[in-house]
């Protein structure tokens, strides 16, 4: 997602300097616009921002069969470091909460670095969304 926003990757630096990803969740977004997922870091010069961990999941998750299989494999309880889990989509964000995960979306990070004062104004994150919400 953060690929379709207007320098996204810079946004997403001004609150984080790792984000941890499953590997399902690098192939998913590299799927189709790229030919490996490591193309699709390459190109976004996001080597040093991301860190891909494995998860051995014991336990089954509710409604698995609807989720993409990045979400799956997201488990931030396992990483012990308390982070939220960052997810847009509909299922798997009601699975976190119904596990008591915190998460957030892409809109809860903007508003995020307003109240830090990494951002001046949500005009400046916005730059790249036309008033039909599509992005250009």
């Amino acid at each position: 997602m953060l690929e379709k926003l207007h320098r996204g990757y810079d946004f997403i630096r001004l609150l984080y300097d790792t984000i941890i990803i499953p590997p399902g969740v690098l192939d998913e977004v590299a799927e189709g616009q790229f030919a490996t997922p490591h193309a699709y870091v390459q190109h976004y010069s996001i080597v040093e921002l991301i860190e891909v961990h494995s998860v051995s999941r014991r336990e089954r998750l509710p409604e698995a069969a609807r989720m993409h299989v990045g979400e799956v494999q997201s488990d931030p309880t396992g990483t012990g470091i308390g982070l939220p889990l960052l997810i847009e989509e509909t299922v798997g964000r009601r699975v976190a909460q119904g596990m008591g995960l915190s998460i957030s979306g892409i809109a809860g990070q903007v508003l995020k670095a307003f109240r830090q004062g990494a951002i001046t104004g949500i005009a400046q994150q916005t730059a790249g969304v036309a008033p039909s919400g599509a992005y250009e």
